[in-house]
């Protein structure tokens, strides 16, 4: 009996001493504060972890100002940092070699830049929200982790918008966009030019796309407003839903199972249509049928589509 008291006593000093190990401090300190100002940059990297990141383009603007500010529980364990290298400017947000996040981890802060808005632009951001507005140049790279991505009034060439669990937006933009999500949600209001849109499951959305819109998903919905033109729809199950949308010998349809719905102001007697259901139905205007329906109107372009289970319809 003795033995198993001390035993017990042993076993609850080292569960407190573990628990006391991992849980740190409730006690905010603050480990970063950072105000500076740098001439001659043309090229920012940021890479945020959980915090807030902002980049904001302003016309006529030479200089870049950055402002990051960071509160830990556990002071020692990361930091903001920022290099300088020729016209490059990189601003980190770090974690210590040694440092465990288990336990009551805590820590909080952002990282602000303003400057010019031709400006080759990197951001990464982990849990935390990215946010970019008013960037001109020819590519730029935004993404995150689980968070959310913000891209608003964006003249470039090559824009790439990534987010592996969470939501990503984006508006007012000029270029040709490359957008993906992994689960979360997809949203593109106002894109001047193309649109390859991917997404796992979940949805995706766009709308007020004046160039060709291919977008693919494996489980959700795929929501289109107001577009040029559609290319390849692709998705293992869900629902495909546009209207105001334009055809062309580029749109082609491939569903496992779902619905797909799409309303064109297009006039239907200017494409040929081949469209195939292995189970359930296809309709092109005012003609149906059960299993496939190709119709011949001696066009130049075609529109395809396919689903295994469930049904196309085309109309205006």
């Amino acid at each position: 009996m003795k033995h198993n008291i001390v035993n017990a006593a042993v076993a609850l000093l080292i569960g407190a001493t573990l628990l006391s190990a991992c849980s740190y401090s409730t006690k905010m300190s603050v480990v970063s504060d950072i105000e500076e100002v740098f001439d001659g940059i043309t090229t920012v990297e940021i890479y945020g972890g959980p915090l807030e990141v902002t980049y904001e383009g302003r016309e006529g603007v030479s200089e870049v100002a950055l402002n990051a500010y960071l509160e830990s529980n556990k002071p020692e364990g990361v930091e903001i940092t920022y290099e300088v290298d020729g016209d490059r400017l990189m601003v980190e947000w770090e974690q210590g070699d040694g440092f465990s996040g288990w336990g009551n981890f805590k820590n909080k802060g952002f990282i602000s830049v303003i400057g010019p808005k031709d400006v080759s632009l990197k951001v990464k951001g982990g849990s935390g929200t990215v946010s970019v507005s008013d960037v001109k140049h020819d590519r730029i790279d935004i993404s995150a982790g689980s968070g959310k991505v913000t891209a608003t009034d964006l003249e470039v060439a090559d824009i790439r918008l990534t987010v592996s669990s969470g939501k990503l937006e984006g508006s007012d933009l000029i270029g040709n966009v490359a957008a993906k999500v992994s689960s979360g949600m997809l949203e593109l209001r106002g894109v001047d030019g193309n649109v390859d849109a991917v997404g796992s499951s979940g949805k995706i959305a766009i709308a007020d796309a004046t160039g060709k819109v291919d977008a693919k998903i494996t489980s959700g919905k795929i929501e289109l407003r107001n577009i040029g033109e559609l290319g390849r729809l692709v998705g293992s199950s869900g629902m495909i839903e546009a209207e105001g949308a334009g055809l062309s010998n580029n749109t082609e349809i491939n569903f496992s199972s779902g619905a797909i719905r799409i309303k064109t102001s297009d006039d239907l007697g200017d494409y040929n249509f081949d469209l195939k259901a292995s189970s359930g139905s296809v309709r092109v205007g005012d003609q149906r049928s059960g299993n496939s329906l190709r119709i011949n109107n001696n066009a130049s372009k075609t529109v395809h589509g396919a689903v295994s289970s469930g049904t196309i319809r085309i109309v205006n």
